[in-house]
């Protein structure tokens, strides 16, 4: 159930709007029956032309112990990965192992991504193409230390 919830949740954000809104903490709430349920992990909501008015929040708020100006809205975002490539006993190693796992994890998760980038030209050119989806990418210290990312996004 988790995975559904969180594939539905990552396949409709986007990066200059919000149908979703994240609330990351324990809630009370009242069922249809009026039963007292408790959600511990906190959840999201999705935002519709009938919420706008605030009607809903308000119900909400009369059912639930949530605060609804602690929820965040969710966008699509760049995730960077760190990867220190290094010769290690004359082979090519990363000494982030995580990052290949981190990397499976947000293409399996996120199923509108079909690959992590690997460095700075991958994402420059998926960014050329896909200007308003996220993207998952491998980074090495040296674009870090030479702030690569920072002056292709002032560039934009």
């Amino acid at each position: 159930m988790v995975n559904r919830g969180l594939r539905y949740l990552m396949n409709f954000i986007k990066k200059e709007e919000s149908k979703l809104i994240l609330y990351p903490y324990p809630f009370e709430y009242k069922d249809q029956n009026n039963v007292d349920r408790q959600v511990e992990y906190g959840g999201f909501f999705a935002l519709n032309q009938s919420t706008l008015d605030g009607r809903n929040f308000n119900y909400l708020q009369n059912i639930s112990s949530v605060q609804i100006g602690k929820a965040k809205g969710l966008y699509d975002i760049d995730i960077a990965i760190l990867s220190i490539v290094y010769i290690y006993n004359g082979r090519e190693t990363d000494l982030f192992t995580e990052a290949n796992t981190f990397c499976e994890y947000f293409v399996n998760t996120l199923t509108k991504i079909s690959s992590c980038l690997d460095g700075k030209n991958d994402y420059l050119e998926y960014k050329i193409n896909n200007p308003n989806k996220g993207a998952v990418v491998r980074v090495s210290d040296k674009d870090l230390l030479n702030n690569t990312f920072l002056i292709h996004q002032q560039a934009n």
